[in-house]
């Protein structure tokens, strides 16, 4: 009676079964479920068809034996069931996150909003000059947003970041706030926020700078 069971037993879909329950504990504990998901949902299915069978097989025996490693193999396919919803159901929550982020990611790309600087309410708003191309010296553009950033900056403010002039600029003269400088001419920025800096020439001089006009320097 023992080798006939021994003989009717699968023990290599038994082993099979065992290398899958670890592999996939062992996914779940280090929490790589989304790199091995693939792997796991197909040897999850192939084990299903392998249990069902097996089912089959031992049940038509009708040795109590055999009966009991059945019942064995149906708990083993209700627990795979339930993996193959939770590696499933992980990837489509991937795979909707990965579409937001990419929905979020291009739209914050090709959209075009000007950040401002505002000293108050009766100071004008700074929006982004146009970037630089090498070697030529860029022309700020100066727009209306009524949805820009606005940064408030002390009158007091420290200026300890050096930088030099790598263009000259010459401030509009409608505008009292800007501050006119030379290529080459060292200033000091009091922050490095923004598409316009707090600057301070060294003749005592304060104003605001367009960033993509001095670099950083040591002095």
């Amino acid at each position: 009676m023992a080798r006939t069971i021994s003989q009717t037993i699968s023990w290599y879909i038994i082993g099979f079964e065992l290398f899958l329950v670890s592999f996939s504990c062992a996914v779940l504990w280090t929490n790589t479920s989304r790199t091995y998901y693939p792997v796991v949902l197909t040897f999850t299915s192939i084990s299903i068809s392998y249990s069902i069978n097996e089912i089959a097989i031992n049940v038509a025996t009708r040795a109590p034996t055999l009966i009991a490693v059945a019942s064995g193999y149906f708990i083993l396919i209700v627990t795979q069931a339930i993996w193959i919803f939770q590696f499933g159901v992980q990837r489509q929550e991937y795979d909707h996150d990965m579409d937001e982020y990419s929905h979020v990611y291009i739209n914050n790309s090709y959209r075009k909003e000007p950040s401002s600087i505002t000293f108050g309410n009766s100071m004008p708003s700074y929006p982004l000059p146009m970037h630089v191309q090498e070697r030529v010296a860029p022309m700020p553009v100066y727009q209306t947003n009524e949805s820009q950033n606005t940064v408030y900056l002390s009158p007091h403010a420290d200026y300890t970041i050096p930088v030099k002039a790598i263009h000259s600029y010459e401030a509009n003269k409608s505008d009292p706030n800007e501050l006119s400088f030379q290529k080459g001419e060292v200033m000091y920025v009091h922050e490095m926020k923004g598409s316009w800096w707090q600057a301070k020439k060294s003749n005592g001089d304060i104003g605001m700078i367009p960033s993509n006009y001095v670099s950083l320097t040591v002095v």
